[in-house]
């Protein structure tokens, strides 16, 4: 049910920023309601649709004001709301603006990413992409006197907005095209117009269609590259993931109960060799302390300011066996049962079915007829849809069993950065190492 003080909604926002995404997104909640680029001036609402239940493209144009209160009206039980692009209908972003019960949302990308995208989608004529295996590239020439011009008029535009909410004394719900994966923004999106529902996943069916960094995408990039530089746009090409920070499935923080070493894990492990070490160098032999929660952990590196703080990696590759073996294949939980159905409906994995609870042995695998040539096409194809999903291309949550590692290790940094990263050979060592640097005798 909707309790708001605004009547309807506009996402500001601009091609090639994300606004499919999250109309898509949106409307997911049973009280939100988008009708797309209402005030597009080729058409009304959506591509190829010349007209809404509500109003067509004459009677719009005659009066856009008017067409506002009709989609209010027409929908009392609907928070309503459309997408406006800066160069759409002026009258109707002056009246938005000044209307104190019309909820701002704006969406921001890198203008740098935006241009090229705008780019290669003029090329490729593809300007929505639903399913991954019809997606077009085409790498596009790059022309910095035009890059220019168009960032000139989104800066103009920005300050605009920027000035009209302030003189108003109006704020605005703020979103960067990055954090469109979350659910989170959007369950705050609802909350900011007025709706108690919470969503638990996305369930957008709009993908995005250039990850891959800038190299990638233009034809002249190392030409243009010392060019752009000094414009400090380039932290678009850092990293073309959209996952979120902080994956499905965080793991627990351990420490040490008379030793002061503490462990931030990147995935979990029953068998983990950092945590058996630390158990073994206990006084007493006592176990690590583990699902540490927050004030927990600042209590305890505030009573250890000469401490070891660890993490481990491991190679990509065994980590995500590890993971397609443990919640895939053969241990596959409840909650990543709809996965699986993913992974055998849009990427042809041949799954073998288990009864729940069932750990298989050699003699099930034999009589499910899996082998070792299926399961290496299998992990194959997983490795296709992990690419997907770390980059927001499937419905699925990035989940901390095959996440980014560098992820991982950034949400630990609230705390406190690791003074020990270590990579999987180097363990005995660093291990020695350790002991040293903190002066334990052991």
């Amino acid at each position: 049910m909707i309790v708001s003080a605004f009547r309807y909604y506009v996402l500001l926002a601009d091609m090639r920023t994300g606004s499919n995404l999250f109309e898509s997104s949106v409307t997911c909640f049973d009280d939100i309601t988008c009708f797309g680029e209402l005030f597009n001036p080729l058409f009304v609402g959506h591509p190829k649709k010349p007209s809404l239940p509500f109003v067509d493209i004459t009677d719009r144009d005659a009066d856009p004001i008017a067409v506002i209160e009709q989609m209010i009206t027409q929908h009392p039980n609907k928070m309503t709301g459309f997408r406006l692009f800066s160069n759409q209908n002026e009258q109707v972003l002056n009246y938005c603006l000044s209307d104190k019960r019309c909820a701002k949302i704006i969406l921001t990308r890198n203008p740098m990413d935006s241009f090229v995208s705008h780019q290669i989608v003029t090329k490729t004529g593809q300007w929505q992409l639903r399913d991954l295996s019809v997606r077009r590239d085409a790498p596009v020439e790059f022309e910095i006197d035009r890059f220019q011009f168009y960032l000139e008029g989104k800066n103009a535009h920005k300050t605009f907005l920027r000035h009209a909410l302030q003189e108003s004394g109006q704020t605005a719900f703020h979103i960067n095209y990055d954090d469109m994966s979350r659910v989170e923004t959007f369950n705050g999106v609802a909350s900011f117009l007025g709706t108690d529902q919470k969503l638990e996943q996305l369930a957008a069916v709009t993908k995005r269609q250039n990850p891959s960094g800038l190299r990638d995408k233009l034809t002249n990039y190392d030409e243009i590259r010392h060019q752009l530089t000094e414009l400090n746009l380039f932290e678009s090409d850092s990293d073309p993931y959209v996952e979120p920070s902080k994956t499905r499935g965080s793991v627990s923080v351990h420490a040490g109960r008379t030793m002061p070493i503490m462990y931030f894990p990147i995935t979990h492990d029953p068998n983990d060799e950092t945590l058996r070490w630390m158990a073994n160098i206990e006084t007493g032999g006592l176990s690590p302390k583990t699902k540490m929660k927050g004030r927990e952990i600042q209590d305890w590196l505030s009573n250890h300011t000469d401490r070891a703080v660890i993490t481990c990696l491991e190679h990509p590759v065994e980590r995500a066996y590890r993971a397609f073996n443990n919640r895939i294949v053969f241990l596959p939980s409840e909650k990543n049962k709809w996965i699986r159905r993913i992974l055998g409906g849009q990427y042809g994995l041949k799954l073998p079915q288990w009864p729940e609870g069932k750990v298989p042995d050699r003699v099930d695998l034999i009589a499910a007829n899996y082998n070792s040539t299926e399961h290496a096409e299998n992990f194959s194809k997983f490795l296709d849809f992990i690419q997907g999903n770390l980059r927001g291309q499937t419905r699925a949550p990035a989940d901390a069993t095959w996440g980014s590692q560098h992820i991982a290790v950034q949400s630990y940094h609230r705390w406190t950065a690791p003074n020990f990263i270590i990579m999987p050979e180097q363990r005995a060592r660093i291990f020695t190492v350790i002991t040293e640097y903190l002066g334990l005798n052991i």
